[in-house]
């Protein structure tokens, strides 16, 4: 299924402990990054669970999270192209991996919805 962008849509069994949520899509030539948000509302201006930002130009991904209106520590890893990710749900944590290479980060107390 193909969407315009940006794309937004609600999970509403939100992210369950084992679910995998992957998102594939295809980047215009000229794309130097995109990102994806995993938000925790729907409000302006919500927190977000996990930010991964793909950065083409420079060969890297940055992954963040935003919580009480502030965004966290970034965390850069190398060799964003090609990618493959996925996201595996827990209890107030998530798993990501990134070309086999996996870490886990969450917010504490905070459940995906």
């Amino acid at each position: 299924i193909f969407q315009s962008v940006p794309h937004k849509t609600s999970l509403p069994q939100g992210i369950c402990a084992g679910s995998v949520l992957r998102i594939r899509g295809i980047l215009p030539g000229s794309a130097s990054r995109f990102h994806v948000n995993l938000l925790c509302s729907e409000d302006q201006g919500a927190d977000a669970a996990l930010h991964v930002n793909p950065r083409l130009d420079t060969s890297e991904v940055v992954f963040n999270s935003k919580e009480q209106g502030g965004w966290g520590r970034e965390e850069r890893g190398g060799h964003a192209v090609p990618a493959r990710a996925a996201l595996r749900g827990a209890p107030h944590r998530h798993r990501r991996r990134l070309q086999g290479a996996a870490r886990d980060s969450g917010m504490e107390g905070t459940q995906v919805p």
